[in-house]
C-alpha cells in the first residue's frame, strides 16, 4: 500500500462483504483495522479479499468481540 488510493481500494473492497461493518485503514502504518460479524466472514476471508484486491495481508491480532 503506498498512497491513499491503495488505502480507499482495500477499504471499500472489505466493506463489499455484507459481514463487515467497518474497514479503516492506517496508511502510516499499512494496517487496517476491521470490524466484521465473526459468523458472517472469517479472517480469512478477509485476508482474501484484500489479497484479491492485490495486497498482502495477514491477521495481527483479535481482540475480540468486546474490545
Amino acid at each position: 500500500m503506498h498512497c491513499q488510493s491503495c488505502a480507499a481500494l482495500i477499504e471499500e473492497t472489505l466493506l463489499r462483504d455484507p459481514g463487515v461493518r467497518q474497514a479503516s485503514v492506517d496508511l502510516d502504518l499499512g494496517r487496517v483495522s476491521v470490524a466484521f460479524e465473526p459468523g458472517a466472514v472469517s479472517v480469512e476471508g478477509l485476508c482474501a479479499a484484500v489479497s484479491s484486491a492485490g495486497y498482502a495481508a495477514k491477521p495481527l491480532a483479535s481482540p475480540g468481540p468486546n474490545a
